[in-house]
């Protein structure tokens, strides 16, 4: 037995209509508002924590203060009428004993769940940090656990800054060379 089905649009009603013989399923659409400027919902995955329902949002030009780092929203769907999301704040995490340039680093612009352990990575490909005179953009990400509480950087390219220091014999001999009345 084959069911031939029909997708409308209700104009009177406003909603998604399925229509097929002998069955009528309507789905009523559920609006979450969001910043346009910050590109909020650029980025959506569907996230379920001990039976809840979540979307985890991604808006890669979400502000932090004065720098526009990105943010990631959580947001719940299942029933009810709470709609409000919440920002997660990650754009204010910081790794220790590096220089980083936060500003633009898109954090949002991915977003992976993972359904095992019910955390996710929120990744910031422009994400920079300074060695020296010099600027280099790896990218990071942040993992979420299932609570939305933030567990651990992950920044694979990261480099290490070298700090370059001069042999003393070197020292002594740049000594003996260059002239000391300059």
């Amino acid at each position: 037995m084959s069911l031939d089905c029909l997708l409308a649009c209700q104009q009177s009603l406003g909603f998604p209509v399925l229509s097929c013989p002998g069955y009528l399923f309507y789905f009523l659409p559920k609006i979450i508002p969001g910043s346009k400027a910050a590109y909020f919902g650029y980025t959506v995955q569907q996230h379920e924590v001990s039976g809840k329902k979540w979307l985890v949002v991604g808006a890669p030009y979400e502000t932090n203060g004065q720098l526009k780092t990105g943010d990631v929203y959580r947001c719940p769907v299942n029933g009810g009428t709470d709609s409000n999301c919440t920002k997660l704040n990650l754009g204010r995490v910081t790794l220790s004993n590096v220089s980083e340039r936060k500003d633009n680093m898109r954090l949002g612009l991915s977003l992976i769940t993972n359904p095992k352990d019910k955390s996710f990575l929120a990744c910031s490909p422009l994400w920079s940090h300074e060695c020296g005179s010099s600027y280099y953009t790896t990218g990071m990400c942040s993992r979420v656990n299932s609570n939305f509480r933030f567990s651990k950087t992950i920044a694979p390219a990261l480099q290490r800054c070298q700090t370059t220091t001069l042999p003393h014999s070197l020292c002594r001999w740049l000594d003996l060379l260059l002239p000391h009345n300059i």
